[in-house]
């Protein structure tokens, strides 16, 4: 049966000197699988699961603030 899980990342990048917030990303991505066989335990798949959601999320905030700090040069 697969598993499901979602990933929530928000980057927010503040200018310390000042307070101000200067940009802020946020991206929520969800991932099914099923048990491998290489997982041990449903709880294995369940880890993996949320792992790649994660990476997921992670990947889309880090494209969004590189495209952010190229154009604030």
């Amino acid at each position: 049966m697969p598993k499901g899980a979602y990933s929530k990342v928000e980057v927010v990048l503040m200018d310390v000197r000042t307070g101000i917030i200067r940009f802020t990303s946020m991206a929520t991505e969800t991932e099914t699988a099923a048990k491998d066989s290489k997982d041990f335990d449903v709880y294995e798949t369940t880890v993996n699961t949320q792992q790649q959601a994660t990476r997921k999320a992670l990947a889309k905030v880090a494209r969004d603030l590189v495209g952010f700090l190229d154009t604030a040069k």
